[in-house]
């Protein structure tokens, strides 16, 4: 009976062509009996460098295979292992070359915009970004401050959020570093430091490794925005309610919109 592990991993055609493919999984020969827990074993290549070039060329491969297999199945043609793998690389240099051409076009319409207000150019240092949170139980309320300064440019920027108050000033504070992230990967920082309050987030942060339900998943959202950044990094701050976040945070449970904010 014909299998989707043995269409596309385990034949004898299958496994000659991955023996030509410029990707190699190695280790993955285990995996071969599940394709699910092949794919996922793979996807975990997207956190090392290069690691999502590999997983599209891969699935340029396995589109490859399943369209030769067609062609012998419905035509009678048998398309020769290295041919195959030659039809997939072509496509895959055709999608990254168009992708490099939209990007840039795309930079290109846009650049009269960014050029009317200052922009923090994280490839001249990295932005640290600080997150002060303010936490009104009797209302639950919670107020946001993100700042964001960059030491070569010598101004400020910031962001002032309400939201509602989880009742746990570590869940909150959680909550705080992940809408940080979002704005700042938003605003297509590459290189990022982002300064925590609490020893135990940053516990979290570092070791993946929580009890609580409610954290557990924000925890995991952070990790999984890292990978929107060429470098992303976490250290520990003492709370300081002198710092400009901390006033943003006060500031932000007085208002209804979030606001946007420059500093000289």
């Amino acid at each position: 009976m014909e299998t989707i592990e043995h269409t596309l991993l385990n034949c004898r055609e299958a496994k000659l062509i991955w023996k030509l493919a410029p990707v190699q999984w190695e280790g993955m020969m285990e995996q071969h009996g599940s394709f699910r827990n092949w794919w996922t074993s793979i996807s975990e290549a997207r956190n090392r460098p290069e690691g999502w070039q590999h997983i599209s060329l891969s699935v340029h491969i396995l589109w490859q295979i399943w369209k030769a297999r067609n062609e012998l199945e419905f035509n009678g043609k048998k398309k020769e292992p290295w041919k195959t793998i030659q039809k997939a690389h072509q496509e895959w240099l055709e999608m990254v070359e168009l992708d490099i051409k939209e990007t840039r076009k795309s930079t290109e319409e846009t650049s009269v915009l960014h050029q009317q207000i200052p922009q923090l150019d994280s490839e001249h240092g990295t932005v640290e970004v600080r997150i002060g949170v303010t936490s009104d139980m009797a209302n639950h309320g919670l107020g946001i401050g993100i700042s964001l300064r960059q030491c070569d440019q010598g101004f400020h920027r910031g962001w002032a959020i309400r939201a509602r108050s989880s009742g746990s000033n570590l869940v909150d504070e959680t909550i705080a570093l992940k809408l940080a992230m979002c704005k700042a990967a938003a605003e297509l920082l590459t290189e990022v430091l982002f300064q925590v309050q609490s020893p135990q987030l940053l516990n979290y942060i570092c070791t993946n490794r929580v009890s609580d339900i409610r954290l557990a998943t924000v925890v995991d959202d952070i990790i999984q925005l890292r990978d929107l950044f060429h470098m992303c990094s976490f250290c520990l701050v003492r709370n300081d309610k002198t710092q400009l976040s901390s006033k943003l945070s006060i500031h932000a449970l007085g208002i209804i919109l979030d606001e946007e904010l420059w500093f000289p």
